[in-house]
């Protein structure tokens, strides 16, 4: 019993020792309060993730944690950088996968996973019930989209990541998406995604009539956007042992729902960006417990376009589809700290004699490979606007 008790009370004298050394206090961007997990007694009710997400968590970040820098690992800290994926079905996930093997040859990570390059989220399909694929943290493999069968910008996105983010290099990054098929920029309150509400920001919102606005459906996916970023930085903070954050950017693949209202869109989409950094930055100061928001206030916005070809139902839908396009491309200069990344030569349909030909996984989404090239495009543009690589990845204007 003597010898127990003097093991405590050497502990103790071990874990004060170690809080002293601490350089700074907290940690930049570290959470003010990081919950304790729930002990075995409690429900999954009062958790904040369920027991399989907890050991999903677990197992992919202990996995990891012995090739993190001896210098991370004397200081107790654990850094993670967070990429963002918000917006309708490709970025949803709803590119077909025709042949696994030609994804893993490309990059064959994606079959057991990418070591340091994590993912969570809620890929939304505005098909059938249930609408929800929840995914708890996990290394990043194929088939994240609707289901297995089908994925999104995440995959690409993961081999350009992985660059930095490695065993070798002891760097971790997390990918977190909220994005619903079909969903809208502007207050569409009616079609496939009626009761699940749109992504109307709250500074757009107050340019609409109030007699417009539906309670619990006016901008209903834009909260749950924000919910789930704060769900998974949750988990990180709880289960995954991070101390600390970094926001690094957002990808916003959206828009052919709305492509025939480009004025209107631009309004919408401006309103976006100032709302979605200053709620992500109200939430991330809740962890810090400070004015420190992890980079939120200024995170890099990447918008990609939609395809030239998409749905081309006659002749004269490009012409629909170029104007949407040059819309988001002016972003860039309209809106701070916002870069497009090209996406409109990839083909998703042609017009030929007559007729719609498909060239992509059907006639809204792109096929397996450009797919995973568009991924890879906002991986490496997303890099470089963290201030990671030095390469420019977007053409002079």
């Amino acid at each position: 019993m003597k010898n127990v008790i003097l093991k405590k009370i050497l502990s103790g004298i071990l874990l004060l020792a170690i809080c002293l050394t601490l350089p700074g206090g907290l940690l930049a961007c570290s959470p003010a309060n990081i919950p304790e997990a729930p002990s075995d007694t409690e429900s999954n009710s009062e958790s904040n993730t369920t027991d399989q997400e907890e050991s999903t968590l677990k197992d992919t970040t202990e996995s990891t944690n012995e090739q993190d820098s001896s210098d991370e690992t004397q200081s107790n800290e654990k850094t993670i950088d967070l990429y963002l994926i918000a917006g309708q079905s490709n970025a949803t996930g709803c590119t077909q996968i025709k042949k696994f093997s030609d994804a893993y040859d490309w990059a064959p990570e994606l079959k057991q996973g990418f070591s340091n390059v994590h993912y969570a989220g809620n890929s939304r399909s505005n098909g059938s019930e249930p609408r929800d694929r929840i995914i708890a943290w996990q290394k990043t493999t194929f088939g994240l989209g609707i289901d297995a069968a089908h994925f999104g910008p995440e995959a690409g996105m993961a081999k350009a990541l992985s660059v930095y983010y490695n065993e070798e290099s002891g760097k971790h990054a997390g990918m977190i998406k909220y994005a619903f098929g079909g969903s809208s920029l502007l207050n569409d309150t009616t079609g496939s995604t009626a009761k699940d509400g749109n992504w109307v920001s709250p500074t757009y919102q107050k340019t609409l009539p109030s007699s417009e606005v539906v309670p619990n459906v006016t901008g209903q996916m834009y909260r749950n956007f924000l919910a789930q970023v704060e769900k998974n930085v949750s988990e990180l903070m709880e289960y995954g042992g991070y101390t600390s954050v970094r926001i690094c950017g957002l990808y916003w693949m959206q828009g052919c729902a709305n492509k025939s209202k480009p004025n209107e869109y631009e309004l919408a989409f401006k309103c976006f960006a100032i709302d979605v950094r200053k709620d992500l930055s109200e939430i991330m100061k809740k962890y810090t417990g400070s004015d420190d928001d992890c980079g939120a206030s200024k995170m890099p916005i990447i918008v990609g376009t939609i395809s030239q070809t998409q749905n081309l139902t006659s002749a004269s839908t490009e012409s629909v589809n170029i104007t949407f396009i040059n819309m988001q491309k002016s972003f860039a200069k309209k809106i701070d700290n916002c870069y497009v990344v090209d996406n409109s030569a990839y083909p998703i349909t042609a017009w030929e004699n007559g007729t719609q030909v498909i060239k992509g996984s059907d006639r809204w989404h792109w096929n397996q490979a450009d797919m995973l090239e568009i991924g890879k495009n906002v991986g490496d543009a997303m890099l470089y606007c963290a201030g990671i690589t030095k390469t420019d990845p977007f053409p002079a204007s």
